[in-house]
């Protein structure tokens, strides 16, 4: 009986591919409206809400998998570049929140 109950199904796994592709695709589109929400002050009333979306994903996607896949890139290049981005995206956003309260609109900021 445990024998049968360590076998994998292969669709699940496949369904599973699908729903971590799927949760990425949210995570980066939630990631980059947090951040938006944050660089323009724009639909705070949103931004609890989406926080707690933009973790979930992110939970999800470096929670290991049955064999420790990788599940937010190809490969482990794939994953160390992801993280690169998300940390450069938030240094940006953390960065020019500063310049704006100097008195420079986020418009001034981008054109630099």
């Amino acid at each position: 009986m445990q024998l049968e109950d360590s076998k994998v199904d292969p669709h699940s796994m496949k369904e599973r591919r699908c729903s971590i592709a799927e949760t990425f695709k949210n995570f980066c589109v939630r990631f980059v409206r947090l951040n938006g929400i944050l660089f323009t002050r724009t639909s705070l009333e949103t931004f609890e809400e989406v926080f707690s979306m933009v973790g979930s994903d992110l939970h999800v996607l470096l929670s290991s998998g049955p064999k420790h896949e990788l599940n937010i890139g190809s490969d482990a290049a794939g994953n160390e570049i992801f993280i690169v981005r998300l940390v450069v995206v938030l240094i940006f956003t953390v960065h020019n929140m500063k310049r704006e309260s100097e008195g420079q609109s986020y418009a001034e900021i981008l054109q630099h």
